[in-house]
């Protein structure tokens, strides 16, 4: 629950910030690392950000039982699929190697 009320929340501020998903997806990673995305890693993450919307959009009720974890509410008022959308992209970013070692 705790990572997902993260990711979600982390989601949500990516969200606001602006209306391009690269764009969002720097504020993703400054956020969690203190850098952008390479060109590699934002290929891979926006490809799977569009499965995951399909997949939201498709069954919305998994968009909106994701997003039940937990007692944070979202700032923004996007769609339940969109925002479960990013909040499996920003889980995928908190959950890599890079975020979890402090080597």
């Amino acid at each position: 629950v705790t990572y997902v009320e993260a990711a979600r929340s982390l989601a949500d501020k990516a969200l606001a910030a602006s209306p391009d998903d690269a764009a969002r997806l720097a504020v993703v990673y400054t956020r969690a690392l203190g850098r952008g995305p390479t060109a590699a890693e934002s290929t891979v993450l926006l490809a799977g950000l569009a499965k995951h919307r399909a997949r939201f959009q498709s069954a919305p009720e998994h968009a909106t039982k994701l997003l039940a974890n937990g007692e944070y509410k979202p700032t923004t008022a996007v769609p339940p699929p969109e925002l479960a959308a990013w909040t499996v992209t920003c889980l995928t970013v908190l959950n890599t190697d890079e975020v979890l070692t402090k080597e």
